[in-house]
Order: structure tokens, then C-alpha cells, then sequence
């Protein structure tokens, strides 16, 4: 019997299981052949991609198999394979579960347009955190953020307060099992390119996070006010300075006076009780 299989025999048995963390491979399993559960209870769950997991099928069979009404927390992250992203299968999950999110977090190959539509069908989301592996979708992320939903002209997430963002410094790439590793980057057009995907998402981060942050709970079709937001920088250790220069090494801003001067605005911010951070990890 395949180790996916006879996990959701197990989970079938534990009717009344509230938290779930499961780490899966690659192989999947046929529709047909996969036992279903429906765990009523269960609140909150974590599933990831294995080590060497060279694509998205193994978490894909999971959910597939699941039906979650209760759930609050859901958290994913798969690895890295370009046209196989796991937003589709989301959707699916909603559709069956009628869950009504409070925390989710995504981590991998990210698709906009059916993650829009994720949040257009989970509107308690809270706190969101993303972490997509292909950057060039900021874009695209962001206006989805910061922009009406067509269907309904109204910002999607109207009870988000909290939001976490990740960027990947120069060098940074994701390896096809989903780690992140470093390389030296030498070639002029890639830094070009770089720089100018950095460029070019900076004004519309701060475009959409000025909406965010004005909010207007009391209205009939306003938002909840952004109240913490998270935007992470992956590096290399080798790449971190020291002392004050440390706080410039966050790559949302790619110049230095810009971030400087940006701090009095932060400052501010925590006055009103907005907390807007720039941590930076170190992948090794």
C-alpha cells in the first residue's frame, strides 16, 4: 500500500484530530484510488514538500483527499516546478470544505490569477503570508492586492491586518526540490534584470500598502485597517554586513538613501500602530 494511502486511512481514523502537520514526496496517487476523509474537527494544518521532492503531486493527492469544514490555519509549501502550481487545488479544497480561513500561508510556485480567486472565496483571511519562488509575479501579486476585484469592484481580504512578504536578494535562487541556495551573480544582464524587477515593485508595494494601511472599518464596503506587515529578505550569510550598514541589507528597496529615508516614515507608522519590518535571513 503506498505511504500516502495509508496516511489518509490514518487521518480518517482520527475524527477528532485539531492539528495536522504532514510531509510528503512527489509520487501521486490516482483520484480513484485514494480513500477520502472528512475531518470536522480539524482547525489547523501545515503540509510541505519532502527534501528532493521534484514537484507539487504528492501534496496535491493529500489535499485531494481531504475535506476540512472547521479549518482556521492552513500551510503550504511545495517545491519548485515551473506550470505546476498548487493554487488550483486550493480552490479545489475551499469548494469542498466551505472553511472559513483566518491564517494561510503559501510557499512555492505561486499563480495570481487562481489565488485571487482563493481570496475572493475565503474573505475572513487575517494574516496572509507569502513566499513565492519566481519573483518576477510581484507584479502581478500586488496589483492583486491593491486593486478591486472585478467581480465585485471591493478590495479582496477586507479583514486583513496582517501581511508577511518575502524577497529574494541577488543570487538567491530556489533549487528544484524548493531550497534555497546562493550564487554568485557576474553577468551584467542578470543584475539588469534584477534591478529593474526591483525597480519596478518598490513603487507598487508602497501603492498598495497605502491603501492598506488607511482602511476604513466602519464603512459598509471598506477594509480593516493594515496593522503588520513583514517584508522578509532571503540572502547568503556571506553576502550580510555588519554593524549599521546591516538594517540596508533588505532588497524591497534597491537604494540605500531611499530605505534610510524611509525609515522616519516607519517610525511614524509605529506611532499609530502600524509595525512595518524589513528582516533579513541568512538561507545558510
Amino acid at each position: 500500500m503506498p505511504p500516502r494511502i495509508r496516511a489518509i486511512k490514518i487521518l480518517v481514523q482520527c475524527t477528532s484530530l485539531a492539528e495536522c502537520e504532514l510531509s510528503v514526496g512527489y509520487n501521486s496517487v490516482p483520484v480513484n484510488a485514494t480513500p477520502h476523509a472528512v475531518l470536522g474537527h480539524l482547525t489547523s494544518m501545515s503540509v510541505q514538500a519532502k527534501p528532493g521532492s521534484q514537484g507539487t503531486s504528492g501534496i496535491v493527492s493529500i489535499l485531494n483527499a481531504l475535506t476540512l469544514p472547521a479549518l482556521k490555519i492552513l500551510v503550504v509549501s511545495t517545491a519548485w516546478v515551473p506550470n505546476d502550481p498548487i493554487s488550483t487545488t486550493l480552490i479545489s479544497l475551499q469548494q469542498r470544505s466551505h472553511f472559513l480561513l483566518e491564517h494561510f500561508s503559501l510557499s512555492g510556485i505561486i499563480d495570481v490569477v487562481p489565488l485571487g480567486m482563493l481570496f475572493h472565496a475565503v474573505p475572513t483571511l487575517k494574516t496572509v503570508s507569502l513566499h513565492p519562488y519566481d519573483q518576477s509575479i510581484y507584479r502581478s501579486l500586488l496589483l492583486l492586492l491593491e486593486s478591486p476585484w472585478p467581480q465585485n469592484d471591493k478590495l479582496l481580504l477586507p479583514h486583513l491586518h496582517s501581511l508577511e512578504l518575502s524577497a529574494h536578494a541577488l543570487g538567491i535562487y530556489a533549487n528544484s526540490s524548493g531550497k534555497l541556495q546562493y550564487h554568485m551573480v557576474l553577468d551584467p544582464d542578470v543584475i539588469h534584470h534584477y534591478r529593474r524587477l526591483s525597480n519596478l515593485r518598490s513603487p507598487m508595494l508602497f501603492a498598495m500598502l497605502r491603501k492598506r494601511f488607511r482602511g476604513s472599518p466602519n464603512s459598509k464596503d471598506g477594509i480593516a485597517q493594515l496593522k503588520n506587515v513583514t517584508l522578509r529578505t532571503y540572502r547568503s550569510s556571506g553576502e550580510v554586513g555588519y554593524g549599521d550598514d546591516q538594517g540596508l541589507q533588505q532588497a524591497w528597496i534597491d537604494d540605500d538613501d531611499e530605505f534610510c529615508a524611509l525609515q522616519l516614515t516607519v517610525r511614524k507608522l509605529k506611532e499609530q500602530g502600524i509595525v512595518v519590518q524589513f528582516p533579513v535571513e541568512c538561507i545558510d
